[in-house]
């Protein structure tokens, strides 16, 4: 199938009729579609889904939703309009013109009605002219040539590709049955569905001839058994299913874990950076607390430094007799003369010279004396003076003290906001609930691992052996009645099949899902352009791994290369002439129709190297290529490596109106170029 063209009539943003032209060229087998965000890209892609089939496969909330706003609101009472979406495209060399309408009237009281969507299929003859398909032949032939089931491994969206790269449960599902579907296998697997189907109506209709208690009871023995079977197969593929979960989120939580190495040690850094800045703190606290103290204590001495210099200076113009005893009073004189007794013991009278001596001498000590006053007020002040020097010499000391700690309490402060800038912006909190969520996680784990599944299992087993020894009794009741002698023989008729339908699907696809690896390692490779390799298993679980085999965190890029590698991988497998003619000699199944690829926003979480490698190979993946990007993604190394294969280059132009008061939204396709 190759896309001709594609008419949009007031579908969603698209208002009025505008038409899409692709190339259908060989060397130039890309069509681009670019416009910013919001600007109708996944609208084009759902343009497309409804055309093919219906409004049911698109995913909007409201089915009104699919009517242009601006339209609506331009449209007066009992206006009629529609909405119609076609396509035109070639398929075994003839052309094709599909037509998906519904008719639209505004009604009086202002609300849409909407009429029957009709859908219309007309091919071009051998005479020129164009036929129409009847209505139902017209949705068997598009499901025939294009069935909706393999529909989403052609029309990608940005969400799609990322589910397809994150290696989940849902993801790998997706890619079985892809497989599955388009090479047909889901046939085979339908049709030994219903020879299980078959095998038990020939069972229920040989035990049913029975009457006897004994048989009724076993059977309802054996019943009660098998659905306990189920029930314990079903709750083991739960705990394998929350198993395979858990491994998927133990290994997300080690790799967010190990990108938060850092972090914590940043983390820890600054709180032992944050605890040296409060010790810092109180250093300087009581630095400042000492100098207050010395300050209160002493400064008065500093203040009066002055005072007491120019008062020495006023005294020293005195010339006073120094005739006094340093240390002797006139009070110690009085009390000698009143005991009458000299300091050497000799007695003292009022007459006797010593006695003289002693009242002489009391003339020049104090408070006699004013020359003993100044000489004792002297000696004081150069007492207070060195106390001064003192005072200065400890302030001077706390000073360069103070400004030291305050250096240093700078440096603190400057490594601190230089690892605040380095973990701006990391939810430590974040970084917890992740450890506790690795912690539950693998307890979980552990418990499913090493108690729950062996418990399961052994009941199983033991459930099996009760079922295999009911079962023995059973037909030992029964295997004398000849009425079920044929019936035997087509329920094992029906086993035989059966088994052989589950070895040939179990080989085919064992054979397909090889050849698929191969090829997602090769366009895997030839993309990421590292060291790296994918590696995939039989569930289709991957890793990348470096040149050592050991596992490497993923990028949101490389998950995206991963994803990309498997839609080519897919693509080129519905493609493979050999597998196909051994489904179509085994099955009557052939799918080697050629489709389009149709990719929006393919470029989303790639850097410039894998946006250049994924540009370069897009072209390659299907014989036409249709992409929807955004026009930041498009516009530098994209545009440059895929500009030589561009066929058809179109922008969406968004534009914004007020319509009766009410903000509406709208675009138009232009072609680039004209």
């Amino acid at each position: 199938m190759i896309i001709k063209s594609i008419k949009l009539k007031n579908f969603r943003q698209f208002k009025d009729e505008q038409i899409i032209e692709f190339s259908t060229l060989t060397d130039k087998n890309v069509t681009i579609i670019h416009g910013e965000n919001g600007s109708g890209k996944t609208t084009l892609l759902q343009a497309f889904l409804w055309c093919f089939y219906g409004e049911n496969y698109i995913n909007l909330t409201h089915k009104d939703m699919i009517l242009n706003k601006f339209t609506e609101l331009s449209m007066e009472f009992n206006d009629k309009n529609e909405i119609e979406v076609s396509i035109e495209f070639i398929h075994e060399k003839t052309n094709y013109f599909i037509r998906r309408t519904q008719n639209i009237i505004k009604e009086i009281n202002g609300n849409i009605r909407r009429g029957e969507v009709i859908f219309k299929i007309k091919y071009l003859d051998e005479n020129g002219n164009y036929t129409d398909y009847i209505k139902e032949d017209a949705e068997n032939f598009i499901n025939r040539i294009f069935p909706e089931k393999l529909s989403s491994y052609f029309f990608f969206d940005g969400e799609r590709i990322k589910e397809l790269g994150n290696n989940s449960r849902n993801g790998r599902k997706d890619l079985s049955q892809a497989v599955s579907n388009i090479l047909g296998l889901d046939v085979l697997e339908s049709a030994k569905k219903h020879i299980n189907k078959v095998k038990n109506l020939f069972e229920k209709e040989r035990i049913s001839k029975f009457e006897s208690n004994k048989i009724n009871s076993l059977n309802d023995y054996i019943d009660k058994i098998e659905q306990d079977i189920c029930m314990y197969n079903e709750k083991e593929n739960e705990l394998n299913k929350e198993k395979e979960e858990l491994d998927l989120k133990i290994k997300r939580c080690a790799e967010k874990l190990s990108k938060f190495k850092e972090s914590k040690t940043l983390q820890q850094k600054r709180e032992n950076i944050e605890k040296e800045i409060h010790r810092q703190t109180d250093r300087i606290n009581y630095c400042r607390e000492d100098i207050f103290k010395n300050f209160n204590d002493k400064a008065y001495l500093f203040f009066a430094k002055a005072l007491f210099l120019k008062t020495k200076d006023i005294l020293s113009e005195y010339k006073v007799e120094d005739k006094q005893i340093e240390g002797l009073s006139g009070r110690a004189i009085d009390f000698v003369l009143q005991r009458g007794k000299c300091f050497c013991g000799k007695e003292l009278t009022v007459d006797c010279p010593e006695y003289k001596i002693f009242m002489d001498l009391k003339k020049y000590l104090p408070p006699q004396s004013f020359g003993v006053l100044v000489g004792e007020f002297n000696r004081k002040i150069n007492s207070k003076l060195k106390k001064i020097n003192k005072f200065k010499e400890e302030m001077n000391s706390y000073n360069d003290r103070f400004i030291k700690e305050e250096l240093y309490l700078d440096q603190l402060t400057d490594q601190l906001t230089e690892v605040n800038k380095s973990i701006e912006g990391i939810n430590f909190e974040a970084i917890k609930l992740t450890e506790k969520d690795y912690r539950e996680k693998r307890s979980r784990r552990e418990k499913i691992i090493s108690q729950e599944i062996p418990a399961v299992k052994a009941k199983i087993i033991n459930l099996k052996e009760k079922l295999e020894s009911s079962k023995k009794e059973r037909e030992q009741s029964i295997i004398y009645d000849q009425k079920n002698i044929l019936i035997n023989k087509r329920i094992k008729v029906c086993e035989e099949l059966r088994n052989k339908f589950e070895l040939y699907l179990t080989e085919r696809e064992s054979e397909i899902r090889d050849t698929l690896k191969e090829r997602v390692k090769e366009i895997f490779n030839s993309i990421i352009h590292k060291d790296y390799f994918i590696d995939i298993d039989e569930k289709y679980r991957f890793d990348v791994v470096d040149e050592n085999g050991i596992t490497v965190p993923m990028s949101e890029g490389e998950r995206q290369v991963t994803s990309l590698s498997f839609i080519a991988g897919l693509i080129d497998l519905a493609r493979n002439e050999e597998i196909n003619e051994r489904l179509a000699k085994n099955t009557g199944y052939n799918s080697r129709e050629m489709y389009p690829l149709v990719m929006d926003s393919p470029f989303g979480s790639l850097d410039s190297e894998h946006r250049r490698n994924v540009a370069i190979s897009i072209p390659k993946l299907s014989e036409q290529v249709i992409i929807f990007v955004s026009s930041t993604q498009w516009e530098g190394q994209v545009e440059k490596e895929i500009k030589q294969v561009v066929g058809k280059e179109y922008c969406l132009d968004y534009n914004k109106e007020f319509l009766n008061n009410i903000s509406v939204e709208y675009t138009n396709i232009k072609k680039v170029g004209e």
